[in-house]
């Protein structure tokens, strides 16, 4: 005889959502059409027993599987489903009351006005927004919810906030939490039915990582008594110290991070231990009188305004990491928690519909009893368990019911966003809620095998492999792996543009010494504190690169577009910035400092985004026999593809960098020549646009022109942009003119002008000094100590470090002489849209002086 013990397996569902299914249900003659994607909600009544599909809104009377009700209610389902009338009629009466409770809770909506309304967005909206209004984590959450994927509840702040009053911004912010009170039927800092929530963010494109989020919101001393009778006294501990801890460390991060390190680590594992810690930080935030310890209603304009100040402060690696245009300003979002670490059948994890390392079967990664951002970010504590799952039938392991129930829905998300996902989700007790979906982050064979195979399965076009394999696969192919990294020591972190990329060799601060080095066969890893635009003719020939400053653009195209590994605003493990000084960097590191010179071995993780000190054993990649055979396909894709079939400027660059990795530079001039002649309004869109970071892109694309087609693309250049003016394009022409001095010499370039009238010729003449200048000016080594004064502004502080005195005061004392230099270094920059232009130009309206 099997138990009888019902068992359930259940996604989650808000309550908003239920009384429009139980809607739809009672209106439709026909019964409820089911969401795009289907979770349903089974039940196993026994052992022995296939889990029964029972309707999702049956979970209001199913949730306690061990109560009357649920047994009843169960009993009513199985006798319906066996033709009893009188079964049937009954759960029809429950359905119709379910839908009256629901109907009377939802009654009456929150009142908010439009003037604050129109920032606020509810889950349940049916009006469609753009990346820019409400970023695309915000955009992804809302197509997940439409499909019918179980998101917790949330409501977005839209992006377009920052541009009210900021005296304005609490009342949105209030609006706001009102709103996803009502939508959850639960209320913030409430002793009865507590609102427990997130708080994240994000600029128009998925940066993760990028900016704070806060999670266990709503964890306070009035509603810790209701958590506990919710979740027991462990978890509610737990809990209450996570937000706790969260709110001390913001009030003084100097003073407080030491001492939670010493009372918290090892994070206790006993109740008692646990309720000793949760005293010593009430402790610290009675005896306080810091704004968020006195007043819970405070918390959530509090942390969004210190999002905004980490929007400001990481601006240059937001604009480094960023593929697309960036957005001014970002989205908030406030989402109800469903907590992983709620006890029996809770975890969080991460769900892979592709093995991201080896390929083959989707992979699981759980950490029982964890909260999610905790495995988001990798700060999982000492005692975690964490299980990593194939999930294949032949893999000998047993994956959690609810994810092998809803796998074929999570293999969905692959059609959906045309690639491999990653899904972040959690289990609250056995009830299954999504976070977030994305295309997965996948090293070079996978995707090489991953593309190709949709390829041969006629799924996807050549264009379309084109556009999908990125320089930086290529190169991942043949990437080192670090095999010895306990050898190693890990002394600073940063932000990683690429993953999946190990380095050894040997660190240089100076363009000279890399060069030099590389000569010799060293393997070279080059680290600045500024990487300017002078320095990616370096960039491109060295093994890997460290920024230590945010501004990191040029060095994030380089690892796109060449695949290198590149990590940005690296900082001590004292969150220190670190410098370069006497040609050496001092890293402390528990207790000691670990001293970095030039010609020091070194080790570049940018999986990890770490920098390691120690002679490291790395062995270089061996294609399988099954890469080659990809890599072989791949190759004949791009070789037999024509110009015509190639339908992006992404799908070109891809095939032209790959084209110029196998030494096939006929071939380049082919297609770019074909493809200009065709498309050239285009492309000569694309030389014009000033994003940065782009520029030695465009002048290889244009040095593969025939004559004629590069005087056509300067004439419409020209043509689009009115000479003389400072109008958009204007910058680049210089720069492509220039390219035409260098290959050709002067007489090559009086050949080349002979193609323009003699105003246009004298224009360009302007431009190509001022290319000059400004590429001098780019190209200046560090500072000396015995330069002049007016040489530094001329030189070091440049772009990136005249960006940061255009806040500070520093600028008040510049010198006639140097205010001079900034606008003659204005008047070399002429195009309105380029970050240099418009840097000088913020510092010169900063000292007064009038610009056109």
């Amino acid at each position: 005889m099997g138990t009888q013990t019902p068992r359930i397996i259940q996604s989650y569902i808000p309550q908003k959502i239920m009384k429009q299914r139980l809607e739809k249900r009672v209106s439709l003659p026909h019964g409820f059409i089911r969401p795009a994607v289907n979770f349903p909600l089974r039940v196993q009544h026994s052992e022995s027993a296939e889990p029964m599909e029972v309707r999702g809104t049956d979970i209001l009377h199913l949730a306690d599987l061990k109560s009357f009700e649920a047994a009843e209610h169960l009993k009513q389902i199985l006798a319906a489903r066996g033709g009893s009338d009188e079964a049937q009629a009954f759960l029809k009466r429950r359905q119709n009351a379910d839908l009256a409770l629901l109907e009377e809770r939802f009654a009456q909506p929150p009142e908010i006005p439009d003037e604050f309304g129109q920032y606020v967005v509810p889950f349940t909206t049916a009006e469609e927004f753009s990346e820019a209004d409400i970023s695309n984590k915000g955009l992804n959450l809302l197509r997940l919810h439409r499909l019918g994927y179980p998101i917790p509840a949330f409501v977005i702040i839209k992006s377009s906030f920052r541009e009210v009053f900021a005296i304005n911004w609490n009342k949105i912010f209030d609006h706001a939490l009102k709103l996803l009170e009502w939508l959850t039927q639960k209320k913030f800092n409430d002793s009865h039915s507590p609102l427990l929530f997130s708080i994240r963010s994000g600029p128009g494109e998925n940066l993760p990582g990028v900016l704070p989020s806060y999670a266990n919101m709503g964890a306070t001393q009035t509603t810790f008594p209701a958590l506990v009778s919710f979740y027991g006294e462990e978890v509610a501990t737990d809990i209450f110290i996570h937000n706790l801890m969260t709110l001390i460390l913001d009030s003084d991060p100097q003073q407080y991070r030491p001492w939670l390190q010493r009372v918290a680590t090892p994070y206790p594992q006993t109740l008692e231990r646990k309720a000793a810690l949760l005293e010593k930080l009430l402790g610290i935030t009675s005896a306080s009188r810091f704004v968020t310890f006195c007043r819970p209603d405070s918390h959530l304009g509090h942390f969004i305004g210190r999002i905004s100040g980490a929007y400001r402060s990481n601006l240059e690696t937001i604009r480094s990491l960023s593929r697309k245009p960036l957005t001014p300003n970002f989205s908030i979002i406030i989402q109800e928690m469903i907590v992983g670490k709620a006890g029996e059948g809770s975890y969080s994890g991460v769900f892979f519909s592709l093995d991201p390392k080896r390929g083959g079967c989707p992979q699981l990664v759980i950490a029982e009893n964890s909260f999610g951002e905790d495995v988001m970010t990798g700060e999982m504590p000492s005692s975690a368990i964490i299980r990593t799952l194939r999930l294949a039938e032949d893999s000998g392991q047993v994956p959690p019911a609810e994810i092998v129930a809803n796998k074929p829905a999570l293999m969905f998300l692959q059609d959906i966003f045309g690639s491999p996902v990653r899904v972040e989700l959690t289990v609250q007790r056995g009830v299954l809620a999504l976070l977030q979906a994305n295309p997965a982050v996948l090293n070079g064979p996978v995707v090489l095998a991953y593309t190709v195979q949709k390829y041969l399965d006629g799924k996807i076009s050549a264009a379309q492999v084109l556009e999908l394999i990125e320089p930086f696969h290529v190169r991942q192919l043949y990437a080192d792996e670090i095999v010895s990294k306990d050898r190693l020591t890990m002394v600073a972190r940063g932000t990683s543009i690429l993953s999946k990329f190990d380095v050894c060799g040997k660190a240089y601060f100076s363009n000279e010494a890399a060069l030099a080095a590389k000569a010799k066969g060293e393997k070279v890893i080059l680290i600045k504190e500024l990487f300017r635009p002078g320095d990616v003719s370096t960039g491109i020939e060295v093994d890997g690169i460290i920024s230590l400053s945010q501004t990191g653009i040029h060095a994030s195209t380089l690892a796109r577009n060449h695949g290198l590994p590149v990590i940005i605003d690296v900082k001590d493990f004292n969150g220190q910035k670190i410098v370069i000084k006497d040609d050496k960097i001092s890293l402390p590191v528990s207790g000691k400092i670990f001293e970095i010179e030039e010609g020091d071995a070194i080790a570049l993780s940018s999986e990890e985004g770490a920098l390691y000190v120690g002679e490291a054993i790395a062995l270089p990649s061996e294609l399988s026999q099954e890469a080659k055979s990809d890599f072989e396909v791949y190759m004949g894709i791009v070789l037999r593809t024509d110009a015509e079939e190639i339908t992006s400027l992404a799908g070109l660059t891809n095939a032209i960098s790959f084209l110029s990795f196998i030494d096939r530079q006929d071939k380049v001039s082919q297609i770019v020549n074909a493809w200009f002649e065709s498309r050239f309004e285009e492309v000569t869109d694309f030389f014009a646009a000033t994003d940065v970071g782009k520029h030695l892109l465009r002048l290889n694309m244009f040095k593969t022109l025939s004559k004629d087609n590069k005087i056509a693309l300067v004439r419409l250049i020209l043509i689009k942009n009115e000479p003389n003016s400072r109008s958009f394009g204007t910058f680049i022409l210089g720069r492509l003119v220039l390219a035409v001095q260098q290959e050709a010499g002067d007489a090559g370039l009086k050949e080349f002008l002979d193609g323009f009238a003699e105003a246009e010729q004298s224009f360009l003449r302007e431009e190509v000094i001022k290319a000059k200048q400004y590429l001098e000016i780019s190209r200046v080594p560090e500072k000396r100590p015995d330069q002049p004064e007016t040489l530094r502004i001329e030189r070091d502080d440049f772009i990136e470090n005249l960006a940061r005195r255009i806040g500070s005061e520093r600028l008040a004392g510049l010198t006639l002489e140097q205010i001079i230099n900034l606008r003659r270094f204005w008047d070399l920059d002429p195009d309105p849209l380029h970050k240099p232009h418009k840097v000088i130009a913020a510092a010169l309206r900063k000292t007064g002086i009038g610009i056109r």
